[in-house]
């Protein structure tokens, strides 16, 4: 199998981690907008492709939707993407793929309009995507994402060693 990950914010440690375990098993292709600065892994089955983010904002985001749309080459990939305005652009133009959205955080601009404008833009978008992955159900209620196909899922980390220790 091969899982794409798409995700704008490189220094997202959530998507990072995912790239470093899933990259044992699988064939694993992270896209994002800038060279993250944690040591991604090392492994053959593992890439890497940083699109700039320069631009306008309709032009950025065209060529981002672009870029994602070609590296989702074939039918059976899994296409693990962390939300970003637009997201939902790519399951209409690449229908016969699996996506899983990812849902970290509600919107964080000052000023209660524009923050609930866009928690509701987050809300429209996610409900264009069958597999929805949220940090926490106080989230899931704040944007009204219960119902079928939407599951919690909290913040990874690294492995814990569970050897006995001395």
């Amino acid at each position: 199998m091969r899982l794409v990950v798409i995700s704008r914010d490189s220094h997202l440690t959530d998507a990072q981690k995912l790239c470093q375990f899933a990259s044992e098993l699988h064939n694993v292709t992270l896209v994002t907008s800038q060279l993250p600065d944690m040591a991604l892994p090392a492994a053959r089955n593992f890439d890497i492709h940083v699109i700039p983010a320069s631009g306008h904002r309709l032009g950025r985001l065209t060529r981002w939707v672009s870029f994602c749309r070609s590296e989702i080459a074939a039918p059976n990939d899994l296409v693990y993407m962390y939300y970003f305005p637009g997201c939902s652009l790519l399951p209409l133009i690449c229908r016969k793929r699996t996506f899983i959205l990812d849902i970290r955080t509600a919107a964080v601009t000052p000023g209660p309009f524009k923050r609930s404008l866009r928690d509701l833009m987050l809300r429209f978008e996610a409900s264009r995507f069958r597999n929805v992955a949220i940090i926490g159900e106080g989230l899931r209620n704040k944007l009204g994402l219960a119902g079928h196909g939407v599951h919690i899922v909290p913040v990874g980390g690294d492995r814990l060693d569970l050897h006995p220790k001395k």
